[in-house]
């Protein structure tokens, strides 16, 4: 059980070989809000290049947006650099495809029939780190609690 949606979506993506499988460092490269650092994005791209490869993003970051009028909300970031769109993309599509309709529970008895896949940025670029960016937006309706009497 997640105590949010970023904390769910971070999960999942940290469990989804697909996903994992296109990140340098695999799931230790997908983090939440906080332990993203230039020193994470550094080494990733360091060991892409010692690798010899340019087909893994350097790392994907989770934010949880909160809660309101009943709806979660959750944003997933999808970070590269030198590589063109092409890797980005390629991950926001096996990222859109591990969250988007599955069921989420969260704490105080609270779920989520079907994880929505809520629209993405696009292209963005943060030129103070020379990063290309997009971030991808999931929401969904909380639903009552979930009973924990057994005969339910």
């Amino acid at each position: 059980m997640a105590s949010d949606l970023g904390q769910h979506c971070l999960a999942v993506l940290q469990a989804d070989a697909a996903v994992i499988a296109q990140v340098m460092g695999g799931a230790d490269g997908v983090v939440e809000a906080g332990d993203l650092s230039t020193t994470l994005l550094s080494d990733a791209d360091k060991a892409r290049t010692t690798a010899g490869t340019d087909t893994f993003v350097l790392a994907i970051c989770v934010i949880d947006r909160g809660e309101e009028r009943g709806v979660v909300e959750a944003d997933v970031f999808v970070y590269d650099r030198h590589r063109g769109y092409s890797n980005i993309r390629a991950v926001r599509q096996l990222v859109i495809a591990a969250l988007a309709g599955c069921p989420a529970t969260l704490d105080f008895n609270r779920y989520i029939v079907k994880v929505g896949y809520a629209g993405r940025s696009g292209h963005l670029q943060n030129l103070d780190f020379d990063l290309d960016v997009e971030r991808i937006s999931f929401s969904g309706p909380l639903v009552g609690e979930v009973s924990t009497d057994p005969l339910y």
